[in-house]
């Protein structure tokens, strides 16, 4: 069995499985999703689902996770989106070929037992550390799928200042700081829940206030909750963990300073919209911020991009011409 493909069957089908400890499936999926015939499959292919998702190395808990290691090429590294995770990547075999190694670095906090990290100047130094276990010389070929390409950016910045190479830093519809630093991003996002609380309450005044200020409560007090589970050493529970990392994850992404990268960046990116929002950017904001910027246009949203075959195709042809 491929587990790549199966796994990436399942997520499709709104199925998907995290890694919780060594060896502790996590399914997140609606139960009527569960049928008997699923349950089955997971069980009998759990041994070589657990091996999979299990970061690379021992001892110490790890970001680098195998998707892909048999190859004669040089590796291919694809950083996670804000939700940490990087099963998604896992697509990218079947367009990559049996002879392109694939590695992904999720987010550190993912065993529930470590503080994630809020800077991407730091994850992308220890994104670094990691990745040298498996290629510890350039040329490097990086990449990642929205916040992603943040990190991949600062880990491409970092490598060629002490004297790297990089091969390819390809975005996948990654949005850059002309973007984050003006707020549009926060605007939007705070835009779409203005939206969500006029549905919800019908345009009454009094119960906007007060689901604001539930949700505020309900946030501070699960990260209350999941400080304190850090502070005695408890591994925080599933269903506040992986928010708990994509709170991380935004924080690290509108507090990065974004400077100029000495290199050329290539920019994957979907259709271009006209609602003033961070997609109507043909270039997603990295206007002036890199040597030269290729932008390859697809079909595709922004949240489904990284399953869209055309992706796979032009992330193929990319690193092929890199590589060559």
């Amino acid at each position: 069995m491929d587990v790549a493909d199966f796994l990436n069957e399942l997520r499709n089908q709104g199925i998907e499985l995290r890694l919780a400890g060594d060896d502790r499936l996590v399914c997140d999926a609606p139960r009527s999703l569960l049928t008997a015939e699923v349950c089955a499959a997971i069980r009998d292919h759990k041994e070589d689902i657990l091996s999979f998702l299990k970061p690379v190395g021992s001892g110490a808990w790890s970001s680098l996770v195998t998707i892909q290691a048999q190859g004669s090429r040089p590796p291919f590294f694809c950083i996670h989106g804000v939700g940490g995770n990087v099963l998604n990547y896992s697509v990218f075999t079947r367009y990559l070929g049996p002879d392109q190694p694939v590695y992904g670095l999720q987010s550190i906090g993912l065993d529930g037992l470590a503080p994630p990290l809020t800077d991407v100047v730091a994850m992308a130094t220890n994104y670094i550390r990691n990745i040298r276990t498996v290629q510890p010389r350039g040329p490097y070929y990086l990449g990642g799928g929205s916040m992603g390409g943040v990190v991949a950016f600062e880990m491409a910045r970092q490598l060629k200042a002490e004297g790297e190479e990089i091969g390819l830093l390809v975005l996948l519809d990654t949005i850059g700081s002309h973007i984050v630093r003006t707020g549009t991003m926060p605007a939007v996002k705070a835009l779409g829940w203005r939206g969500r609380l006029a549905r919800v309450c019908q345009g009454n005044p009094w119960a906007v206030v007060k689901a604001k200020a539930i949700h505020s409560w309900t946030r501070s007090r699960r990260f209350r909750a999941c400080r304190d589970c850090l502070r005695h050493n408890r591994p925080i529970p599933v269903e506040d963990r992986f928010w708990f990392i994509e709170q991380a994850n935004y924080t690290a992404m509108y507090s990065y300073a974004h400077p100029k990268y000495d290199g050329e960046i290539t920019l994957v990116r979907g259709g271009v919209t006209e609602d003033g929002s961070y997609l109507s950017d043909p270039l997603r904001g990295w206007t002036g911020l890199a040597d030269e910027i290729r932008v390859h246009a697809i079909v595709g949203e922004h949240e489904t991009l990284i399953e869209q075959p055309e992706l796979g195709e032009v992330l193929a042809k990319c690193l092929h011409e890199a590589m060559r």
